[in-house]
């Protein structure tokens, strides 16, 4: 009996300290609760002193980097060091082998006597692109006080006689067309089928089928030998080559232009032995090879 008296009183105890530790963290969410008051659904975040006095110093220190960027290049633009001399000293111009310069130094002339800093690199090299026979263009400062012009000039690869015979000029392998010069233009072959009215994908189309059959000629140096080449048909070139002092024209299609060259240069003179002169030759069709022969029997040079 005692023994048990004592356990009963001991689980008494501890019912009765669970219930004051119950009863003690209810107060505590208690007070925790009217502490923190409801957020209405209407509260956004809002920003403290701190984020706004952060924002307004970052905004004055923008305004100061650009007042600083602004007095810097008035600066820099009305120094003495980088003023450029009014004769155009400043500019050199490089890769200029075939051409008069001056059409390159005329673009710089307003700069003359101006600071290097106001000079605008980009539009100038955009107005050296515009010169016909510049393909690239590049421009440099020099700092303090030059400018390093470097173009590439177009190379021509045919002379190209437009349509109406009003004018010969030279082309290049992107289709542009350039004023004819004797100079650079010993030894290039004859393009035929260019007017002046194409437009400039029309040309390129013409000079790929042109370009594809002087690469094809290359076999036994045959393109030396090649006179003309028309690429008014970009289904049919027609080439005029020379042999044994005569012209002959081959008709050499689109594809397969190699094959059709070394054909015509290992069966030439087999052809002529058994037939005569030739005057030209399709070389077009697989199994034959019509041939025209020249009955007058006369040389062209």
């Amino acid at each position: 009996m005692f023994g048990r008296s004592r356990l009963a009183d001991k689980r008494e105890g501890l019912i009765v300290k669970k219930q004051e530790n119950s009863k003690a963290t209810t107060a505590k969410i208690s007070r925790s609760r009217r502490a923190s008051p409801a957020a209405s659904p209407g509260d956004g975040p809002r920003l403290g002193a701190g984020s706004i006095r952060a924002a307004l110093l970052s905004g004055c220190a923008l305004a100061t980097l650009g007042v600083a960027w602004w007095l810097a290049q008035g600066t820099v633009a009305g120094a003495a060091v980088f003023q450029l001399s009014p004769d155009g000293a400043w500019l050199t111009v490089e890769g200029v082998a075939t051409r008069d310069e001056s059409e390159i130094v005329a673009i710089f002339d307003p700069d003359n006597g101006q600071s290097l800093a106001s000079v605008d690199v980009s539009e100038r090299r955009q107005q050296l692109l515009a010169i016909p026979w510049v393909k690239e263009a590049r421009v440099s400062k020099i700092w303090p006080d030059a400018v390093r012009v470097v173009v590439h000039e177009r190379a021509p690869v045919a002379l190209v006689p437009l349509a109406g015979g009003e004018a010969v000029r030279m082309i290049d392998a992107d289709g542009v067309l350039l004023e004819y010069r004797s100079t650079g233009s010993d030894g290039l072959p004859v393009m035929m089928g260019i007017d002046a009215e194409m437009d400039l994908g029309a040309r390129q189309d013409r000079v790929k089928l042109f370009m594809a059959v002087m690469d094809a000629c290359s076999v036994q140096r045959f393109s030396e030998r090649v006179s003309e080449i028309n690429v008014s048909d970009l289904e049919n070139a027609l080439v005029l080559a020379k042999h044994e002092g005569r012209l002959i024209r081959l008709e050499m299609g689109n594809d397969h232009l190699r094959h059709r060259v070394e054909m015509f240069v290992k069966g030439v003179d087999g052809w002529q032995s058994a037939l005569g002169p030739l005057k030209s030759v399709n070389l077009r069709l697989e199994g034959q090879i019509p041939v025209v022969l020249d009955l007058g029997g006369d040389k062209q040079s």
